[in-house]
């Protein structure tokens, strides 16, 4: 199956999302390299991923470290998304007609963000991760979860944490159940939390807040962070796709209720980030980018 989905998606190197990041890279291969490029010199973007690529191309050239990379992240996600199948339906039939319909309807969620691509970054990267989380969860293996969210947070810094997000709030009101494995995630993605929020996060910005929407959201990524300017269309898809879901479901039983739990998280999350980005800008709240869920 893995084969045959990477076979129909294709496989592309040097995509736009490849030149942002590649610069860094190639100075990890050789700190010679572009030595007085100032943007090189600057804090990188996804900098675990950076540094992932920059320890694999010490045993192997960087296409195939990219390669390797996108063959083993399609692997965990379509073996995540069979074992959530075959727990929820208990037929694999189900699968196989999701992921059809997958291939030949595409995967975006609202906000432009896809479950698949035909080359690897760190959001397809930590996707499948993501998604084994969500199947740990459901399987009441708060532990592994955690890892999984964890494993996810070290490859991007927003989907790990909102999938954390949205397993502790699915746990309300018993909370307490999940306060340990809250406790090993956050001390397993400390280091990297900890570093990368003193970095962009709490760093003294000099846009103010209606500057850095417009640059942020406005300018570079509207098609990720302003609902209001999105085609019709991509909301009518994404409902469809959900209410087709949710006649598909039991929801009078396990585990069909969690998921219609972490549905409605998912889209309380999105009104959060239509309501303070659109309306009353929060520069956090933009820098989460909580469409992204959608996906899931």
């Amino acid at each position: 199956m893995t084969a045959l989905v990477l076979l129909d998606l294709g496989y592309s190197f040097g995509e736009p999302n490849h030149v942002v990041l590649l610069p860094w890279v190639l100075r990890r291969m050789d700190p010679g390299l572009l030595a007085n490029d100032w943007f090189v010199s600057t804090v990188a973007a996804h900098p675990n991923f950076v540094g992932l690529l920059g320890w694999a191309v010490r045993w192997t050239t960087l296409p195939a470290a990219l390669v390797g990379l996108h063959v083993a992240g399609m692997l965990v996600l379509l073996g995540a998304a069979y074992r959530i199948a075959n727990l929820l339906f208990d037929d694999r039939r189900a699968f196989y007609v999701a992921v059809f319909l997958l291939l030949r309807w595409g995967t975006e969620g609202l906000g432009s963000n896809g479950l698949w691509s035909n080359y690897p970054v760190p959001h397809t990267l930590a996707v499948p991760l993501c998604l084994l989380a969500f199947y740990f969860a459901l399987r009441g293996k708060l532990m592994a979860a955690a890892v999984a969210a964890a494993a996810a947070t070290w490859m991007h810094i927003q989907l790990g944490p909102l999938t954390m997000l949205v397993l502790g709030l699915g746990m309300l009101p018993s909370v307490r159940r999940f306060v340990p494995a809250g406790v090993v995630y956050l001390a397993l993605v400390a280091p990297t939390l900890v570093r990368q929020w003193l970095a962009y996060v709490s760093a003294a910005s000099p846009l103010s807040t209606s500057e850095f929407v417009y640059l942020h959201a406005a300018f570079r990524q509207p098609h990720h962070l302003l609902p209001f300017t999105w085609p019709g269309a991509e909301f009518y898809r994404f409902f469809l796709v959900l209410g087709i879901a949710a006649l598909a479901g039991g929801w009078r039983q396990q585990p069909h209720r969690t998921i219609l739990k972490w549905c409605w998280i998912i889209l309380g999350l999105c009104v959060v980030g239509t309501v303070f980005v659109e309306i009353w800008p929060v520069k956090l709240v933009i820098k989460l980018q909580l469409f992204r869920l959608t996906i899931f």
